[in-house]
């Protein structure tokens, strides 16, 4: 029971972890404080495709599509012609 827990616990704070390393990217991005490429955008995004990985606290969806219109218009038009 107690290794349960450990794994548990573990899993959780590693999962809140990436979410929060996400969540700083588009963040900092959205506020122009760093620039973020399309790859990142898109990793952050393939992320959030899976309702798994969604933390209502933390997962800013809406903020991810600004980013991608304001930042990448070009790139995905180009990218969804093909």
């Amino acid at each position: 029971m107690i290794l349960w827990n450990i794994w548990l616990t573990q899993d959780y704070f590693e999962k809140q972890n990436t979410i929060l390393t996400y969540s700083a990217v588009i963040s900092k991005a959205y506020q122009k404080e760093e620039v973020i490429s399309y790859e990142k955008w898109s990793e952050c995004q393939n992320y959030y495709t899976n309702p798994e990985n969604l933390d209502f606290l933390y997962s800013i969806p809406v903020t991810l599509a600004i980013l991608a219109l304001r930042e990448f218009s070009d790139d995905i038009s180009r990218r969804t012609e093909t």
